[in-house]
């Protein structure tokens, strides 16, 4: 769960705060389709929380909204009624084509120095969102009337860890999470090619800043790093070392992450593969930052 407490400008966004936590909502998700009570009062925690600190920033507005995780679950109106009972936020359920536009606005759209094709990729727990447009301005107000072609795959790291890490057989485990990744990626059919291609969420901020040999996460150092495919290769031989792993673990952005930095990985090396992709540019930014575009250009309050 991320949030982003912002002043809206004439150019765009100035951050105050970004915050993460890792409650693992969607954990069990694609075995139950039912969103624990615990996860429920999980979720309820973090966005008092994160209230709090909005409003400690003088916030005149807030916004929340969900993802695959909800989409999927048979109990999605228990926990979005739940949420505002005991928190007074309403959650906003985004379908996958928003949830993929405005993950794809967020993340590209100060990465942008030149007309071309931009394609970007979105690891979550439970889905992968893949986008893709021609963008031939850099305004703001442009920007956000794109429709970019995506589409959101039912593969992400907590569903593949879910699935094949729980066997004891490392080898195994990998083996069948490629061929999984590698027939899901059979289901894109839009053109990527003559593109950059741009990372954001977890798996890849995580993944630079292993690279970044980091021991806190910095996003001034993250935010448009470069990571190429041989380096991709290269950190998931190290993260299928269990003892590499044990000597990252105190590292803070490690911190409920550890046994799904691999599977996240396996996703972003075959996507590049796949699409032969020979890097890929590092945003820290992403669909907060896309709802924060939306929110300011279709409010005239904020």
């Amino acid at each position: 769960m991320l949030m982003l407490v912002a002043e809206t400008t004439e150019d765009g966004i100035k951050p105050l705060t970004d915050v993460q936590r890792i409650p693992r909502l969607g954990k069990g998700i694609g075995s139950s389709n039912v969103i624990s009570k615990d996860s429920i009062q999980k979720a309820a925690e973090i966005l008092n929380e994160y209230k709090l600190i909005s409003n400690s920033y003088g916030s005149q507005y807030i916004k929340a909204v969900a993802t695959s995780f909800l989409r999927d679950a048979s109990n999605k109106n228990e926990f979005i009624n739940e949420i505002y009972k005991r928190t007074g936020i309403g959650v906003e359920l985004l379908n996958g084509d928003d949830e993929s536009r405005w993950t794809y606005i967020g993340g590209v759209y100060d990465k942008i120095q030149s007309s071309g094709k931009i394609t970007l990729i979105d690891i979550g727990g439970g889905s992968t969102e893949i986008t893709t447009a021609y963008i031939t301005g850099i305004k703001l107000s442009e920007l956000t009337t794109i429709k970019p072609c995506g589409i959101s795959l039912n593969i992400g790291s907590v569903r593949l860890k879910e699935k094949y890490f729980n066997q004891g057989n490392m080898k195994n485990s990998v083996q069948e999470s490629i061929e999984m990744i590698r027939t899901m990626l059979n289901n894109v059919k839009f053109d990527l090619s003559g593109s950059m291609l741009v990372g954001v969420a977890g798996t890849i901020t995580t993944l630079a800043a292993i690279k970044s040999g980091l021991e806190k996460f910095n996003p001034h150092i993250i935010d448009g790093t470069e990571i190429s495919y041989n380096e991709i290769t290269a950190l998931i031989d190290m993260l299928s070392d269990i003892e590499y792993i044990k000597s990252i673990n105190h590292r803070d952005y490690m911190q409920g992450r550890s046994d799904i930095i691999l599977p996240g990985s396996l996703i972003l090396g075959e996507f590049m593969n796949f699409f032969g992709f020979d890097r890929i540019r590092v945003s820290t930014k992403g669909l907060r930052y896309g709802i924060m575009l939306r929110e300011m250009l279709t409010h005239s309050s904020v």
